[in-house]
């Protein structure tokens, strides 16, 4: 009996170290092309969805930082293109808010410093000191409001506009949306991105699975003779696509971290308020630490339905 057993590992195959196989699956070269391929696909993976993540967190917090919020807006140039004096448009200012302030749907209103609108449009002209103080600053006062109420703000602008024609409310309606359009395109852009990668990822793992079964033709059918069923062929594989899948995702997590590191640092670097506030959930944090799990578990399936799609397929 022991001498049929070392004649079986002998003819058929032993993997190296404790688990054996009675396919000699590892005696074939490819498993690092396999592994190379998972951990490409498990990286481009967890980058689209990290972007699919911050996008969706940014068009929230975009969403909740204007809700029930408006600004009213006064240009210091006429419609007849004359420019107002300072004293002026600080004398409109002061006439606004005494037009809105108290006001039912009125929660408060703040007039913006000259210094604060400053801060606001250096990021586009520059920190260039005599051009900002060359320009002339509009009045701007962000109001936020209780409720939001559209025959209110009418109610409210038409008093403004009274004052000065020019004047304008501004509910950000408009470009907020189109932000929020933009987001979610690209968000829904991102995830039909990591499914197309699923899929190619699974094709290949499918491709590896027939193509190491078509070489082991005849180790197949000897186990067949000595009655293995497909079941236990199957978990051979199975347990060969895991290690190598597991092995890929694993160092594709390893690789997302200074990615991550790189952005963050980038993102909340002094002056760059050009580029947004680098901010990840913690459902992404999970969906990372999970990945080394999750794609071996999704290539075990895809590897189970080849190799017993395969098998029926054999005479």
């Amino acid at each position: 009996m022991d001498w049929f057993r070392k004649e079986k590992n002998k003819t058929l195959g032993v993997a190296h170290g404790k688990r054996r196989y009675d396919i000699p699956l590892t005696q074939k070269d490819g498993s690092g092309f396999l592994v190379l391929l998972v951990t490409l696909m498990s990286f481009l993976v967890l980058i689209i969805t990290d972007g699919a993540f911050l996008m969706s967190t940014l068009s929230n917090r975009w969403q909740s930082g204007l809700e029930n919020k408006v600004t009213i807006e006064i240009p210091a140039e006429r419609n007849d293109g004359s420019i107002m004096t300072p004293a002026q448009l600080d004398k409109l200012g002061k006439r606004v808010m005494a037009i809105i302030d108290g006001h039912k749907i009125i929660k408060q209103a703040t007039l913006m410093k000259k210094e604060e609108i400053q801060q606001l449009i250096s990021p586009w002209l520059g920190h260039n000191d005599t051009m900002l103080d060359t320009l002339p600053f509009p009045v701007l006062i962000a109001v936020e409001l209780n409720t939001r109420d559209p025959d209110a703000l009418k109610e409210i602008e038409k008093k403004i506009n009274k004052l000065s024609p020019e004047a304008s409310l501004d509910t950000h309606e408009d470009w907020l949306n189109d932000l929020l359009r933009l987001t979610s395109t690209l968000k829904y852009a991102a995830f039909f991105l990591s499914l197309m990668i699923l899929l190619t990822t699974a094709t290949a793992i499918a491709g590896a699975v027939r193509s190491s079964m078509s070489a082991h033709h005849q180790e197949l059918e000897l186990l067949h003779l000595m009655g293995s069923t497909d079941r236990y062929i199957t978990r051979q594989f199975q347990r060969y696509i895991f290690i190598l899948t597991a092995k890929g995702a694993a160092i594709a997590s390893v690789l997302v971290f200074p990615i991550l590191g790189l952005a963050y640092a980038l993102s909340n670097k002094d002056n760059s308020a050009l580029l947004p506030s680098f901010a990840i959930e913690p459902v992404y944090f999970m969906f990372l630490a999970l990945c080394p799990v999750l794609m071996p578990l999704f290539s075990v399936l895809i590897a189970r339905w080849t190799v017993l799609k395969s098998l029926e397929e054999m005479p």
